[in-house]
């Protein structure tokens, strides 16, 4: 995942409206992009992360890390890098659509995720739908786009500290 185009460019660019005069005197912004196949290859790797259907979930590590032969400082960095990313999730959007939706980043993670990439499932498709038309500068796009860009950068933290326990458990197996 983290290899990805997308996960590789949120990683290394800086994601910034451009605002351009025109020729007529009016101004345009210019919101990031990317296209749905680079979209489409993160998300769903990081759907595995993220949804309890998998053993790989954030959740299912979090509940199995006590029962591991690994220190307390391992267990609580992973914690915290999970803890800060719900926080995150479950904040506000900077710069929601409307004072309707969307209420927190999951919400707007979950819309695209569900209504656009991974099932095309209602409510999501519909909830994406209206956000879309209410939005339809191409501003919902770059602010989901934001939103990965941190997903992406807590993804490397727990991509490190998941790396840090697979050490101690081979160090702990190595010396039975």
């Amino acid at each position: 995942m983290l290899k990805s185009r997308l996960a590789c460019r949120l990683s290394h660019e800086t994601l910034a409206v451009e605002i351009w005069k025109r020729s007529n005197g009016k101004f345009e912004a210019v919101f990031p992009t990317a296209d749905d196949e680079e979209l489409a290859a993160f998300l769903l790797h990081l759907r595995l992360l993220i949804q309890d259907n998998d053993r790989i979930s954030v959740r299912r590590i979090s509940k199995l890390l006590p029962q591991l032969q690994v220190s307390q400082d391992s267990q609580s960095n992973f914690e915290d890098v999970r803890k800060r990313m719900n926080t995150l999730l479950n904040s506000a959007p900077v710069g929601a659509v409307s004072p309707e939706f969307p209420k927190t980043n999951r919400e707007l993670l979950h819309a695209f995720l569900y209504g656009r990439y991974a099932h095309h499932s209602e409510p999501h498709y519909s909830r994406l739908k209206e956000m879309s038309r209410i939005a339809s500068d191409g501003s919902l796009d770059a602010q989901f786009l934001g939103l990965l860009q941190r997903l992406v950068r807590f993804s490397a933290e727990l991509a490190s500290a998941a790396a840090s326990i697979g050490r101690e458990l081979k160090a702990h197996d190595a010396n039975r």
